[in-house]
């Protein structure tokens, strides 16, 4: 293409096939080989202007996006920011404003994943599963199946975290084993905020373990916890480590006493969601 240079195509088009968790070679179609949309990626190869627009048509690609960047940054901003609101929301079991969110979320294309997010945490908290869409269900999986490698993404991981009750336990033990193979004994050499999703993660985790009776992967996602970086940012999840590791060995004296700990420490709210 000969108005924009080719690393802004490049890049555009990786951003679009990321947002929607795509291989290569699903987000092309066909339209042109997989060793050569990887070199236009990489800003080594110029996209006919005929290719181009038939991937954006098949993949329904807004171009506002890359003849606007500054919006396109602006929203992802704002997104992460909502996702941020979303996360404490949660954890404060505060129902209102999570609906909030995601009443907003449905006003901006570009936040589709901010939408599912809310309405998961939504069903969570109102305990109405039941009541989920199956499509947005086999819409999550679907992508998590696609993705090349979700296990890095942000706004993906905080999703998952979010979806532990959504499926079987064969199934989230299948996708928490990408988990622990990505971080496992490495997690404390990543970036506070990925430390801090995945620990997330792996605290949702450990509940519908023990909610499910189901130690397939314990030993593995508690090592994760223990080996996170030892700052003070990161104690919670090393806390509440071992208090699910109490559960499970059925220490109830130590898991009481990690409870008021964390009571003590203005997580009442909190502590409301783990299992007793």
């Amino acid at each position: 293409m000969e108005t924009m240079e080719r690393t802004e195509i490049g890049k555009f088009l990786y951003q679009e096939r990321k947002k929607r968790h795509l291989t290569q070679k699903n987000f092309l179609g066909g339209i042109v080989s997989v060793s050569q949309y990887s070199r236009v990626e990489s800003g080594e190869q110029d996209l006919r202007t005929s290719e181009f627009f038939k991937i954006v048509q098949l993949n329904h690609i807004n171009i506002t996006n890359l003849l606007n960047p500054n919006d396109q940054r602006d929203n992802k901003e704002l997104e992460d920011k909502k996702l941020n609101e979303l996360a404490i929301a949660f954890y404060e079991r505060d129902l209102d404003k999570i609906k909030q969110i995601k009443d907003e979320s449905k006003k901006n294309d570009a936040f589709t994943t901010l939408l599912l997010d809310a309405t998961l945490m939504e069903k969570i908290l109102e305990n109405n599963l039941d009541d989920l869409d199956p499509k947005i269900i086999e819409k999550f999986s679907k992508k998590l199946d696609e993705a090349e490698d979700w296990t890095t993404d942000k706004i993906f991981l905080q999703l998952f975290g979010s979806s532990m009750m959504i499926f079987n336990m064969d199934r989230l033990n299948m996708y928490m084993k990408k988990i622990v193979k990505r971080y496992g004994n490495t997690i404390n050499q990543y970036s506070f905020e990925r430390q801090r999703r995945i620990g997330s993660i792996c605290i949702n985790y450990l509940g519908r373990s023990y909610k499910d009776n189901d130690r397939t992967q314990l030993s593995q996602v508690l090592l994760i916890l223990y080996n996170m970086s030892a700052i003070p940012d990161l104690l919670m999840y090393k806390l509440l480590g071992q208090y699910f590791e109490a559960l499970f060995t059925n220490n109830r004296e130590k898991a009481n006493e990690l409870l008021k700990v964390l009571s003590f420490s203005g997580y009442k709210k909190f502590i409301m969601n783990l299992p007793k």
